[in-house]
C-alpha cells in the first residue's frame, strides 16, 4: 500500500446537515495541493499524531492495535534480557560473584531499557506520520534496538566489571589469576562470539518487525474507516 504524505493533510470546517447542532468542526482530509478547497487549514505534524493516536484509542480490539499496545513491553524486555546476559558473562569472566550487583546491573541493564522505551515512543510517532520509506524506518528501528540492547551493554559491562574486579581484588585468585583490563575482557571463544551475533540478529529483527507490524495495523485501521462522508463533503464544497 502506498504511504500517504501527511504534510499534505488539511482540515475543513463544514456543516453535515441544516441543523447547526450537527455541525462537524474540522473534518480531516488528505488532499493533493491541486484539490485543496477554500477554507482548508494545513495540519501540523503534531495535529496528525494526535489524530492518529485518537484513532488507535478508539479501537476496541486489542489484537488490531497489539503492535502499538505491547511494543514497549516486548522491546524493553528484549533489551533487559540481552543486557543481563552480557553483564552476567563479564561478571563471571572477572569472578565477581555477588560483588557490586547494583553498581553493574543498574547502568548496564536499567539505563538501556529506559532508553529503549524512549526510542520506542519516538519511532512510534514516526510510524503515525506514515513516511514514504517505511523500510528505512524499520531498519532504523532495528539499528536502534541493537545499539541500546547489545552495543551499549557490550561497552559498559566490561568497564564496570574491571572497576569492580580491581576494587575487590578478584584478579588475585591463586587458582585463576588474570589482569583486570580490557584485553582480558576481549578474550572470547567462537561460542561467545556466536551468541553475541545471535543477540544482535534477534534484536535487529525484533526492532524492525515491530515497526512493520505497527504500519500494517495502522493501515488496517484507516482502511476500515468510511470515506463516504469525506468524499461527500468535498463534492459539496466544490459545487
Amino acid at each position: 500500500m502506498k504511504s500517504t504524505k501527511f504534510s499534505e493533510c488539511f482540515r475543513l470546517e463544514v456543516n453535515m446537515a441544516e441543523d447547526s447542532s450537527k455541525k462537524i468542526k474540522y473534518v480531516p482530509m488528505v488532499l493533493e495541493k491541486s484539490q485543496v478547497p477554500r477554507g482548508a487549514i494545513r495540519v501540523s505534524q503534531s495535529d496528525v499524531i494526535a489524530m492518529q493516536q485518537a484513532r488507535i484509542r478508539r479501537c476496541k480490539s486489542i489484537s488490531e492495535i497489539s503492535a502499538f499496545r505491547f511494543a514497549p513491553h516486548i522491546l524493553g524486555a528484549s533489551t533487559a534480557l540481552t543486557a543481563m546476559s552480557i553483564n552476567s558473562h563479564f561478571r563471571l569472566k572477572f569472578q565477581l560473584m555477588n560483588l557490586g550487583v547494583m553498581f553493574s546491573y543498574g547502568p548496564v541493564v536499567v539505563v538501556p531499557t529506559l532508553m529503549t522505551l524512549l526510542l520506542n515512543d519516538f519511532l512510534s510517532t514516526k510510524v503515525l506520520l506514515q513516511p514514504e520509506c517505511r523500510e528505512c524506518l524499520q531498519v532504523r528501528s532495528g539499528v536502534f534496538q541493537v545499539a541500546t540492547s547489545v552495543l551499549y551493554s557490550s561497552v559498559l559491562a566490561p568497564l564496570t566489571s574491571i572497576i569492580l574486579s580491581r576494587r575487590n581484588f578478584t584478579y588475585a585468585n591463586p587458582r585463576n589469576r588474570f589482569e583486570p583490563n580490557i584485553y582480558h575482557a576481549l578474550k572470547t571463544n567462537a561460542y561467545v562470539r556466536g551468541c553475541l551475533a545471535a543477540l544482535m540478529a534477534a534484536n535487529f529483527t525484533l526492532g524492525a518487525y515491530v515497526r512493520y507490524k505497527q504500519s500494517q495495523q495502522l493501515d488496517s485501521l484507516m482502511e476500515k474507516e468510511s470515506h463516504v462522508d469525506t468524499k461527500k463533503i468535498l463534492e459539496e464544497i466544490r459545487d
